[in-house]
């Protein structure tokens, strides 16, 4: 086979710059805005703007209509016309940002102007317990400030100290003239469920914007996401061009999520950035109490799916009880379904027609826990758009070496036979702002390694001198091209197990940032073991595994892989009776399914490649293409190492290093013998090693 020649193309990241004002990290010591320039000088500041990233190597920009006026301002919209149209004539790609500040969905606070229907809600539930044996007489329990009416409310007997749930009793009628509950109880105790409506936002992370405090819409409704979209772009971006998929590329949207009470003290802004946004005071007056998200529909969707009414297991969901499980899973997943058509199939649909596709990430990818809370199950919400995506705002290789959000992402790509998989990457939050190349490229690679290969770039773009910069974005350029199509490989799948965390996701009241509520089935843990094993493997939920076929000692992947081995998170059970029914007869084909994720070895699961030394910081991608492999090894640790390494061959194969800093490929002498080769590799400190099988 002929070796192949991985020649330069402009593969360089895209600078996510907003307006040009929103700025990203370090963009230049004398940087002035230009709030008070006409237009012509803003756009000649723009278009110098983009000559400069050309010249650094970058590949696109993604911007959007200026944060003044957003969305309102005609002049705005002109420039980024003409911005846009001078970055494709220079070869550049071009994204679209699609919201003023994150999270997307609000149009900078014009969704619900008119339409304050379409806000995030949420059904709280109020508990009172009472003896009438004590004689306190009637239960009276009223509608909590910023709560609507009673909506539904349940009595449950308590006996010698317990809750008998299945001698509860509706009484949702009993609601008084001010909105509240009063139930004449006969005789004994009881404990009373209470639901009332209210919409969330005081006590939520959307009180504490880090630019403005800020109504958000309901991310399950249609309706908001099609006004979200329509404000936006049917009567915003849309009118700029004959079709908007002839200049724009994708569009970028950032972290749309279903907000949870957070306990940071303050409870208004807690930055003091300047912001142009519709501004929402908070009434901190209103209480918390424990709640689900909710909005109107929901009952009747809920009895046409399931058969059974939701009003009368609201308290299943809120306490534990026989039907609890079965109950929490059928109402998240059905609030995950209804995240998945409104927002990510909805606006990729709608975009599709314009010739775009919707890129993007999720907020809180890594906290398995509550994805139910905040979307649903994030591997189809990614898949749904035409590039998945994923954040990380550190380049610290702690941070990075295990990143679940990448694996997340490109494995979301892989199962829906997407090609590309978007990163916004950035310096942002590490301790250490002092950044070096090396850093920066040893982050990047990390991304790469984890199937990665689009970077949007929220690094600033002077962060180092003009030939580093240079140099930077030249090798994350390399990094896209010699990734560029083919297919990746994988042998493993770790099951992702929505329906589990589902089932066990109790309805929230205040959370504790940081205090490790993210992760209860040890899920992080069991892929960070396969990482560090050098297993290849894809996340994947149960709609996708049942759609595998099974054959004698492996299944066949939605994207044509060959899996071997399945891998099940400590969940201690499997909510799916059809999955459990697939497993068993996946291990009597002789599929190898570990049940504990968390209690055994991942060494030698994998016979895609071996090493004689079992160093965990060292992580690996395969990727196949036509006439040849790529395998890209990398040192996630900032000291050197080598070692040897086999590779499976066959007759006649021949290997090459390539170099990532240039494309230039070096021949390896490789000693094969029985369908291996050996093959010594030295690694350079937070340097991948990239091996050429043809």
């Amino acid at each position: 086979m002929t070796k192949p020649v991985f020649s330069k193309k402009n593969n360089g990241p895209l600078q996510i710059v907003h307006d040009f004002r929103f700025t990203a990290l370090n963009v230049s010591d004398d940087y002035s805005f230009l709030d008070t320039a006409c237009h012509e000088e803003k756009l000649k500041y723009m278009k110098k703007r983009v000559d400069r990233l050309c010249e650094k190597g970058y590949g696109g920009i993604v911007l959007n209509v200026d944060h003044i006026d957003y969305l309102k301002s005609e002049e705005s919209f002109e420039r980024v016309k003409e911005v846009a149209l001078y970055a494709k004539e220079k070869g550049m790609r071009v994204w679209l940002y699609d919201e003023q500040y994150y999270p997307s969905g609000a149009a900078g606070g014009m969704t619900l102007v008119g339409h304050p229907e379409l806000e995030a809600s949420a059904l709280s539930c109020v508990t009172k317990q009472i003896d009438i044996h004590k004689g306190e007489g009637a239960i009276r329990v009223p509608s909590p400030l910023g709560h609507s009416q009673l909506k539904f409310a349940f009595a449950v007997p308590v006996v010698n100290g317990k809750e008998d749930f299945d001698g509860r009793i509706d009484i949702s009628e009993c609601s008084d003239v001010a909105g509240g509950l009063c139930f004449d109880a006969p005789i004994g105790e009881w404990q009373v469920y209470c639901f009332f409506e209210r919409v969330l936002f005081e006590a939520t992370k959307l009180c504490q914007g880090t630019r403005a405090s800020r109504r958000y819409i309901n991310i399950r409704s249609k309706k908001a996401v099609e006004r979200f979209y329509d404000v936006t772009f049917e009567n915003g971006y849309n009118r700029l061009f004959d079709k908007l998929g002839d200049v724009v590329d994708a569009v970028f949207t950032d972290e749309p999520n279903t907000p949870l009470y957070i306990s940071w003290k303050n409870p208004q802004r807690r930055t003091a950035f300047e912001s142009f946004s519709k501004y929402d005071f908070s009434n901190n007056d209103i209480p918390v109490y424990p709640f689900v998200p909710w909005q109107e529909d929901m009952p009747g969707l809920f009895k046409e799916r399931y058969g059974y009414d939701l009003s009368s297991v609201l308290v299943d969901i809120f306490v534990e009880t026989d039907k609890t499980k079965k109950v929490r899973c059928d109402f998240y997943t059905l609030l995950s379904e209804m995240a998945l058509e409104a927002f990510p199939r909805q606006m990729q649909d709608k975009l599709s027609k314009l010739g775009v596709n919707l890129s993007g990430h999720y907020y809180g990818e890594e906290a398995f826990d509550v994805q139910p809370f905040y979307y649903g199950d994030i591997l189809e919400h990614l898949a749904a758009m035409g590039v998945p995506g994923c954040d990380n705002l550190k380049s610290e290789a702690d941070a990075l070496r295990y990143c679940n959000a990448c694996k997340l992402a490109s494995s979301a790509a892989h199962i829906s036979n997407k090609d590309r998989v978007m990163i916004e990457a950035s310096n942002m939050t590490d301790r250490n702002q002092n950044i070096t190349p090396e850093l920066a490229k040893g982050a990047v690679s990390i991304m790469f390694v984890h199937g990665v290969n689009l970077i949007t770039s929220y690094y600033g773009e002077n962060m180092f001198d003009e030939k580093e910069m240079k140099d930077f974005t030249n090798y994350i350029s390399n990094l896209a091209t010699l990734f560029d199509g083919g297919k990746y490989v994988t042998d493993t799948f770790l099951y992702y197990p929505f329906e589990e965390l589902c089932a066990t996701l109790e309805p929230e009241g205040i959370i504790e940032i940081g205090d490790g509520f993210h992760d209860r089935f040890g899920i992080s843990e069991t892929s960070k073991k396969l990482m560090q094993s050098k297993v290849l493997f894809d996340y994947i939920n149960s709609k996708r595994l049942l759609e595998c076929e099974i054959y004698d000692g492996y299944i066949i992947s939605p994207n044509r892989n060959k899996i071997c081995n399945i891998v099940l998170p400590d969940t201690g059970f499997i909510r799916n009776p059809k999955l459990s029914e697939y497993l068993e007869k996946a291990k009597e084909k002789g599929v190898n399914v570990i049940t504990d994720g968390k209690g055994v070895s991942f060494n030698k699961l994998s016979e895609t490649l071996s090493m004689n030394d079992d160093n965990p910081y060292i992580t690996l991608m395969h990727k196949r293409f036509d006439g040849y492999d790529l395998y890209m090894l990398m040192n996630t640790k900032d000291k050197p190492f080598e070692t040897d390494i086999n590779v499976p061959c066959e007759e006649g194969d021949s290997f090459c290093f390539v170099n990532p800093e240039n494309l230039e490929t070096e021949e390896i002498l490789a000693e094969i013998k029985e369908n291996s080769a050996k093959i010594h590799v030295t690694f350079g400190a937070l340097s991948p090693v990239i091996i050429c099988k043809y």
